[in-house]
């Protein structure tokens, strides 16, 4: 049920109904927790407790998955208007840890994520087909990787906050495997 821009969302915790009223989405904006029996606002019920839920938000988003104190945390799938579909896990309302993004254009992402940024180890592919495996710094490209083009052909490269800096020769290739900054059966992918 909507009114005006707030979303009502009912839940079961503890054996006791409560309704939820989210103001303008989730992200670092107010919320307010509503408990029917007490009618007390700003109230926290959840007390260190993870629920399950489903939130329908007014701009046609929905979230199903774990919270933590009023915060979307833990395990869930978030599901935009746009219908990207993001499944792995938040903290604090962000993406943070391991997780899938996939967007409409069939592009994906697989890996690490940090307060809502591609950050850590992770793959992306491209709805062409390209495939980028490597490392990411605050959602940009950084470190070394390998980049397939739409041949399959692997190219090694190093990169800066999303600027590539090189392409390595294939001795340098050698000793990245040796250095262990790549992995050799990543290099032999067939997608």
């Amino acid at each position: 049920m909507e009114i005006n821009k707030y979303l009502l969302i009912k839940s079961h915790v503890s054996n006791c109904q409560s309704v939820y009223c989210y103001c303008k989405g989730f992200r670092g904006e107010r919320r307010q927790v509503i408990d029917s029996r007490r009618n007390n606002v700003d109230m926290k019920i959840y007390n260190s407790v993870q629920v399950n839920n489903i939130l329908n938000f007014a701009d046609g988003s929905r979230y199903d998955g774990e919270f933590f104190q009023n915060d979307l945390h833990g395990e869930g799938t978030y599901i935009w208007p746009d219908n990207r579909v993001y499944k792995g896990q938040w903290k604090n309302n962000k993406m943070h840890g391991n997780g899938q993004m996939i967007w409409q254009d069939s592009r994906k992402y697989n890996g690490e994520y940090e307060e809502d940024k591609k950050h850590g180890k992770g793959v992306f592919v491209w709805s062409d087909g390209r495939k980028f495996i490597g490392t990411w710094k605050q959602g940009k490209l950084h470190g070394v990787g390998i980049y397939y083009l739409q041949n399959k052909e692997a190219k090694v490269g190093e990169w800066n906050e999303g600027i590539r800096i090189k392409w390595f020769e294939q001795n340098e290739v050698d000793q990245l495997i040796e250095e262990q900054k790549i992995k050799r059966e990543d290099l032999f992918l067939q997608n």
